[in-house]
């Protein structure tokens, strides 16, 4: 085993312990309803479990009903698994450079971090600040703090020579969180009428990520987001140095 893998597994083992005034496997780590959140949030889940449950013609069935379709949902958001993960993103366009004569120098997208992680719906956000906060209160785990870009190197320059293929990426460090999504569906809002094996409850699973750190480096050749054909097609400017 790995040195790496051997205390990506403590530090899980580490995570658990400490979330252990949350019996995460009973108690819900977040309680969405009409007491505790507005009602169009709530509107919004109906309405996807109802499409989701296969076609028909009257998609906005619960809309019609009574009021107690909305106020007596639920929807509970259980813990499941924490670990810690690592993933790349795109930090600038794809690149090559055509020109024999001068090198091309490549730099990430400002603020890359903030376009990465800066599209988060408001249900993603609160679970996203929950699991901060525990985190926080843990004498073990106040070591690991969230959102620590500040040491991004946005100077970094990548040269090119000639026909070489480039691009900045994003590597990035961060803990993901996987939920078991529980939605309870009243019998006011009559779904069972139109879909009779529908027993009042959806089960599924979300996953979020919340960043601890990152680093931009270079990457030369072809990856999965920068092939020639991209970065010739696309045709993307640069500026050029002499190279003496």
């Amino acid at each position: 085993m790995s040195a790496i893998k051997y205390i990506a597994i403590l530090w899980f083992c580490c995570v658990s312990c400490s979330l252990s005034a949350i019996n995460w496997q009973n108690d819900p780590i977040l309680t969405i309803s009409s007491k505790t959140h507005d009602q169009s949030l709530i509107a919004k889940f109906l309405q996807e479990t109802f499409e989701s449950l296969g076609p028909t013609s009257q998609r906005n069935l619960y809309i019609q009903r009574e009021r107690t379709c909305i106020v007596k949902t639920s929807i509970r958001y259980y813990l499941r698994n924490l670990e810690e993960t690592n993933q790349e993103y795109e930090g600038s366009e794809c690149r090559t450079n055509a020109n024999q004569k001068f090198k091309s120098v490549l730099k990430a997208r400002s603020n890359i971090h903030e376009l990465v992680h800066g599209h988060k719906d408001q249900t993603s956000l609160q679970l996203e600040n929950i699991l901060i906060q525990q985190f926080e209160h843990r004498q073990n785990l106040k070591d690991y703090s969230f959102y620590q870009f500040d040491d991004l190197d946005y100077n970094l320059e990548c040269l090119l020579g000639y026909q070489d293929l480039m691009q900045v990426k994003l590597n990035e460090t961060a803990i993901e969180a996987t939920f078991e999504r529980v939605i309870d569906v009243p019998d006011s809002c009559e779904f069972q009428q139109l879909f009779r094996d529908f027993s009042g409850q959806k089960r599924d699973q979300v996953a979020i990520k919340i960043p601890l750190h990152g680093n931009l480096y270079c990457r030369k050749g072809k990856t999965s987001t920068c092939t020639r054909t991209m970065a010739e097609t696309r045709n993307s400017r640069f500026k050029l140095f002499f190279d003496s």
